[in-house]
């Protein structure tokens, strides 16, 4: 944490860390959303075929877990870069918006 607080105030790289920032700014929805697996159980409620060809499934298996021929890593790099990343930007475009969950 202090050094993240020295690369945000002495080095002046607060554009690096705003994706930060923004999940800070709408916590309560990226955890009602995202931890709480709102959103993931919304995807997966839409299949095709069989309950195992969700969108979700098929990103994680194809892309994640195929490509690193390793399920721990797949599904490591998938939480970070498809969870993470995705309500990082979600909430960039909210706070762009002004548009913040409270309570």
């Amino acid at each position: 944490m202090p050094a993240c607080v020295s690369q945000v105030d002495v080095v002046s790289l607060r554009y690096a860390f705003a994706p930060l920032r923004w999940v800070g700014m709408n916590a309560m929805l990226v955890y009602v959303m995202a931890a709480e697996g709102v959103f993931e159980g919304f995807l997966n409620g839409w299949y095709y075929e069989s309950t195992n060809n969700t969108l979700v499934y098929w990103v994680r298996k194809h892309v994640f877990v195929k490509v690193w021929h390793s399920t721990r890593v797949g599904i490591l790099l998938y939480v970070l870069f498809a969870q993470i990343l995705f309500w990082a930007l979600v909430s960039g475009v909210l706070h762009r918006a002004r548009l913040y969950w409270k309570l």
